[in-house]
């Protein structure tokens, strides 16, 4: 690791403005914007500020992983292989999607996700998913749609977040 013993010049900012996401949640995305869209290692920061029955529900990931860091409040993750905790402020919580997962994260607070080392990959994205290439992005849709090669279990499975909210 090297130490920074000269200041650096701002290069560039731009407002991270809000946006909706999930179910009424409102989003400062400040990386992966078109402004910003790569910054080697992550792919997306977001600020999230959220109250209750809004939230994150069911969605799916490929590709990557999330880090989620609570400044406030607290956050109930649960995913589709039965994994559920509630991450409170000044917890950090790391999540492999690997294959492919479908979790939910309701409700929170405030909170900040953020990522480490550089990766130096190439990078496809479409929503959700993560990959190298276009083409893994195309054979990752079908497998979400046909619920295979790691959404074998989504098919079904429904967060308890989901069910309580009755859609």
């Amino acid at each position: 690791m090297s130490i920074v013993r000269e200041p650096r010049s701002i290069a560039r900012k731009f407002l991270a403005r809000p946006q909706q996401e999930g179910l009424g949640a409102v989003v400062r995305r400040s990386i992966g914007r078109f402004e910003l869209r790569y910054f080697d290692p992550f792919i997306v920061l977001d600020e999230f500020s959220v109250s209750a029955p809004a939230g994150f529900p069911d969605h799916p990931h490929r590709g990557f992983e999330t880090v989620t860091y609570m400044l406030q409040g607290a956050v109930t993750h649960e995913d589709f292989d039965g994994h559920k905790g509630t991450i409170k402020a000044g917890d950090l919580q790391w999540m492999t999607a690997g294959r492919g997962v479908i979790h939910s994260e309701m409700p929170a607070t405030e909170g900040i996700q953020k990522g480490g080392e550089p990766l130096g990959e190439p990078i496809a994205q479409l929503g959700p998913f993560v990959m190298n290439t276009q083409e893994e992005i195309d054979q990752t849709i079908e497998d979400f749609e046909n619920y295979t090669n790691g959404f074998e279990k989504a098919r079904y499975w429904r967060s308890q977040a989901r069910v309580e909210l009755g859609y």
